[in-house]
Formats: C-alpha cells, structure tokens, sequence
C-alpha cells in the first residue's frame, strides 16, 4: 500500500502499486506504508481531519487547518494565521454582498411598482438577512483594519 501525493507535495489519497504513466507527468509520487500504517491514516484523515505532505522525502502529518486564514509553515511544523488574507477575503465578501443588496433593493423596487407586494415582501426578508450578514462582516472587517469604512 502507498500514499500517493500530488506535485505540491499533499496526500491525494492510497494506491495500491506503481505510479501510472500520467501520474509520473504530473509530478505524483508515493511512499509506500504498511497495512497498519495505512489504517491509521484513514482513521486520521476520514475522521479527524488530519492532512498530510510529503517533505524532503518525509510524511508530514498537519492537524486539521483552522479555517481559509491559517498557513502550514514548514519550519515550525504548524498553522500561522495570516491577517492580511483575511482582511483580502472580507474586502471580497462585502463587495459582493453589497451588490446583491443593491441588485435585490432595485428588485424590490420594481416589484412595488408593479404591484407585486407579497413578492416584494419577501425579497424584503431576504435583504435583512443580508444586510445582517454585511453587517457582521463589515464588524469584523473593522475590527481588523482598525477603521471604519467610508
């Protein structure tokens, strides 16, 4: 039984013999375990979430990643969490959220002109929970920067 990992080095799951031809081109490789061996990474990675790579030859086991803001340093074998990636996909979110609130808002508006109250109504919901979710992410964001947006 082998771990077979992908050119990046991260466990892309077991193989049972040699690399395939295509395999080889795209830079997979395997390190061949024991039956044993290969019950406990199931266990790990099925059922915990462990993850493992391949460095400098060496299985590397990681813990489970604590959310998109941690990254693996490898020299200190554990998750560093990175602020400014945080604050990148929250400037991201808002952006996004807060077109949908402008695109739903004018949608409401046609909808009351065209006297399709009930609709309108419901779309009126859904806009409160979005603005609530905008809301919590601009906290957050502010939080973060130290500063409020203009």
């Amino acid at each position: 039984m082998y771990l077979l990992f992908n050119k990046q080095g991260e466990f892309s799951g077991f193989s049972y013999g040699n690399l395939t031809d295509k395999e080889k081109e795209d830079g997979f490789n395997i390190k061949e375990i024991t039956d044993e061996e290969h019950k406990t990474y199931i266990e790990k990675t099925n059922m915990k979430g462990y993850t493992y790579y391949l460095e400098n030859d060496e299985v590397v086991e990681r813990s489970p990643k604590p959310d998109l803001f941690h990254i693996w340093n490898t020299e200190s074998k554990e998750w560093n969490y990175k602020k400014e990636l945080e604050i990148s996909v929250l400037e991201e979110e808002l952006g996004s959220l807060e077109l949908e609130i402008t695109n739903i808002q004018k949608e409401i508006k046609n909808l009351k002109e065209a006297g399709k109250t009930f609709a309108a109504k419901k779309l009126e919901k859904e806009n409160i929970e979005l603005d609530k979710t905008y809301q919590e992410k601009l906290k957050r964001y502010e939080e973060l920067t130290g500063e409020e947006e203009k």
